[in-house]
């Protein structure tokens, strides 16, 4: 973002104008030369020129299923979005999540989860990344799930093959996806295709619609080709020309590092020209022409060797035909309990409860029936369940009771009953700041220096006991406060089981505030 200044010279944010213009000179100053304008974003609350970025892109630290990353694939389109995956991932399943939204990844090159670190899922996710927006993202998917929490999006216009990506962000289960079969155009010579290899697939035909099934883990992610003969021949002959894109992509290299141009530079024109032929044993041939044992010379072969391969089930397409189901193990939190009450008279149990408090700096201990909270010199001090809450099935009820004693200071302090997945990053919090006003948020409202929120906040007694009480379905809320409605409606979350926390936080550390809970108790919510 530009910096600017109002008439008095104070900072203020950009607003449309000024950053649009301000983007546009960049490109001027550039030039024509091929280079672009790519964004660092994060969300911020102010009209932000989305349209002036030849790509899109963010960090990391951030979903890349989450809000973020659906905001920019819905205004970039079919522009390139992007982002770095995060440097703590011990696998690839960050990469795959991104293809989803088909959010091209990047890397750090010094950490575990750089290309370099994970150059073989690299190899094996970019063609997929590109083959996607080939086919072109759809803001209208002609597809749905009756369960909860399925992500899904469709890249292919009915006329040609059609690529399904489905997340799961929910519980380990069996998925089904409808595909609405007359609006794209479909007929019942279809069959599935999966390019990843990885995740067996079964269908069925009900009611002019097709039923796709997958068993798929917390966060697992699954592509799905769907053509006749006709539409995954194109499918796989995009495949080849994918992979002759990247030899060229070599070639350059080759003439960079070498500082010459390679002999056979010409030769992967011709062959680009030549892929909606018969053009196995050219590719074979020139596979074999490429002589050396160099890094680049050896992934050369490897492409054209692919390409080969691609084109020859584009030629001679093989149907599939469904398989046997993999129900997955849950291998994550257990579901707690309910009822459950908390009564706060003696130490958490280890098992069920964490507590995070900065190597000691803080202060949570049991006294006269209660748990107090202070942060002293923490920033945070926190206790979590270990169990997850399941409010999807079932309304549940959460009823606290708390007192925040709050010295008179000028020093930010918030106390939250906090709700988090063990996947996104979604959440529901209702928060209490310097303990006489409350609101609540979720994921989407959190980054919005405080003006959105799922209710503004109201005012709140200090120094005196609250009894707080949220009812939960998998789309409502209904908060009271001392027996008295506070707010009621829609979340909105994206998530419908977490762990549930109680969390004291500020940049600033303690300035002597208390925040007591009587206890905690959890049960399934009345009709």
């Amino acid at each position: 973002i530009p910096p600017c200044f109002d008439a008095e010279l104070r900072p203020c944010t950009a607003l449309w104008a000024p950053a649009i213009s301000w983007v546009e000179g960049l490109h001027d100053i550039l030039g024509p030369h091929q280079q672009i304008v790519l964004p660092n974003v994060y969300r911020i609350a102010a009209p932000y020129p989305w349209h002036c970025f030849d790509v899109l892109g963010k960090e990391c630290w951030v979903s890349p299923t989450g809000l973020l990353m659906a905001q920019m694939r819905a205004v970039g389109y079919h522009k390139i979005v992007t982002q770095l995956p995060c440097g703590d991932d011990p696998d690839d399943s960050f990469l795959k999540a991104l293809l989803l939204l088909d959010v091209l990844p990047g890397g750090y090159g010094y950490r575990a989860s750089s290309p370099s670190g994970l150059r073989d899922s690299y190899r094996k996710l970019l063609p997929i990344y590109r083959l996607l927006h080939r086919l072109g993202w759809q803001p209208i998917t002609h597809a749905h799930s009756e369960q909860y929490y399925i992500l899904g999006e469709r890249y292919g216009e009915p006329d040609g093959p059609l690529a399904f990506v489905v997340n799961n962000a929910a519980e380990p289960r069996i998925v089904e996806v409808a595909v609405d079969a007359k609006a794209l155009g479909m007929s019942k010579d279809v069959w599935l295709y999966d390019p990843l290899d990885e995740t067996p697939l079964a269908w069925r035909w009900e009611a002019g619609k097709l039923i796709v099934s997958v068993g798929l883990d917390t966060e697992q992610t699954a592509v799905f080709v769907v053509g006749d003969a006709a539409g995954q021949s194109e499918f796989q002959r995009m495949w080849a020309a994918d992979r002759l894109d990247d030899i060229a992509l070599c070639m350059r290299e080759y003439a960079y590092r070498n500082k010459q141009v390679h002999p056979l530079t010409q030769r992967v024109e011709e062959l680009a020209a030549e892929v909606d032929k018969e053009a196995i044993d050219d590719l074979l041939a020139f596979s074999a022409a490429l002589e050396g044992d160099d890094a680049i010379t050896i992934r050369m072969r490897e492409l054209a060797q692919d390409a080969a391969e691609r084109l020859g089930l584009a030629l001679h397409p093989v149907a599939t035909t469904p398989q046997e189901l993999i129900v997955p193990e849950a291998t994550g939190p257990t579901v707690m309990e309910l009822p459950l009450t908390v009564e706060f008279d003696t130490p958490m149990d280890e098992n069920q409860w964490t507590i995070e408090d900065e190597d000691g700096q803080g202060r949570l201990e049991f006294a006269d029936g209660n748990l107090l909270f202070e942060l002293l010199k923490a920033t945070t001090v926190k206790l979590a369940s270990t169990d997850l809450l399941d409010f999807g099935e079932k309304p549940v009820e959460i009823e606290m009771r708390f007192v925040n004693e709050s010295p008179a200071h000028a020093w930010y302090l918030g106390t939250f009953l906090w709700l988090k997945p063990p996947y996104g990053d979604d959440y529901l919090n209702v928060r209490i700041d310097n303990g006489n006003q409350i609101r609540m948020e979720n994921g989407q409202t959190a980054a919005s220096n405080y003006q959105i929120a799922i209710f503004d906040y109201k005012p709140l007694e200090p120094n005196v006991w609250h009894t707080m009480k949220l009812r939960l379905d998998k789309e409502h809320y209904r908060l009271e406060m001392d027996g008295e409605l506070v707010s009621d409606g829609l979340h909105d979350l994206t998530f419908s089981r977490s762990d549930i926390a109680l969390v004291m936080s500020s940049g600033h550390r303690g300035h002597g505030d208390v925040w007591k809970v009587d206890y905690l108790r959890i049960r399934p919510a009345e009709d």
